[in-house]
């Protein structure tokens, strides 16, 4: 309980020294034990402050030291994420590149980079026709004798092997123009030397019903189709008889 020395003001004089100004030694002892109580006050409220102010600091530092493992536990997880993610895209591209790989191996020299080939158009695929050796200006379509083994243009129903514009279809001496694309019903072609004719891009190819009879072995993988004639179109067959008849190429 602290000291009162409400009644001590009434002691102090003024204008110098009076019997009314003069502390006895009782309040004079009141006096300075209220002053030594207001000091122990003061220095506890101080040392209770300090305390105060170091947990709040050690509270403080706590966090931060947390905050700090989270960051670095949180950083962690990040960079395994991302090396994760490194490696599946680095997975990912040797599969695809492997992938590319096996696909030229299996086509091999049939097939360029179309990105660097001329991609030329033509009506449709015929099994058969005879191909005069004469020229003609303008044709009404330019289609691929099987037979021939070339391309022609098409004029009142006779088969020409020379016709303006011919020179994308043809090389001097050697035929059908091997560094070329053709297309035909969404379809793309090229030629192959190993096979001799044009083939499909992507598995397919076209045959006469004589040419697939002779075929000694049947790819799984190949679809085929089979020119019956030429105003009948082709005849798709799965390795034995051809059911679904379409119109041209």
């Amino acid at each position: 309980m602290a000291t009162d020395i409400s009644n001590l003001g009434n002691k102090v004089a003024n204008d110098g020294a009076t019997p009314q100004g003069i502390l006895t030694y009782t309040d004079w002892n009141t006096l300075v034990k209220a002053v030594q109580e207001q000091q122990t006050a003061s220095s506890e409220e101080t040392q209770a402050r300090q305390k105060a102010d170091g947990t709040l600091q050690q509270a403080i530092n706590g966090e931060a030291r947390e905050r700090t493992a989270g960051d670095a536990a949180l950083q962690q997880a990040i960079t395994k994420e991302a090396t994760a993610l490194k490696e599946a895209d680095t997975a990912l591209k040797t599969r695809l590149d492997e992938a590319v790989k096996g696909i030229s191996q299996m086509v091999g020299s049939e097939v360029a980079s179309l990105q660097k080939m001329a991609v030329v158009p033509f009506s449709r695929m015929v099994a058969g026709a005879e191909v005069l050796e004469s020229g003609v200006g303008t044709v009404e379509e330019v289609v691929y004798v099987r037979s021939a083994r070339a391309f022609a243009g098409v004029w009142r129903g006779k088969h020409y092997g020379s016709w303006r514009g011919s020179d994308v279809y043809r090389e001097a001496g050697r035929g059908v123009r091997r560094n070329a694309v053709y297309i035909s019903g969404g379809r793309l072609w090229m030629w192959s030397d190993t096979a001799g004719d044009l083939v499909a891009v992507g598995g397919e190819q076209y045959l006469s019903e004589g040419e697939y009879a002779a075929l000694t072995l049947k790819r799984d993988d190949v679809t085929y189709f089979v020119f019956e004639d030429e105003e009948t179109g082709r005849t798709e067959s799965d390795g034995s008889s051809g059911s679904d008849e379409e119109g041209d190429a």
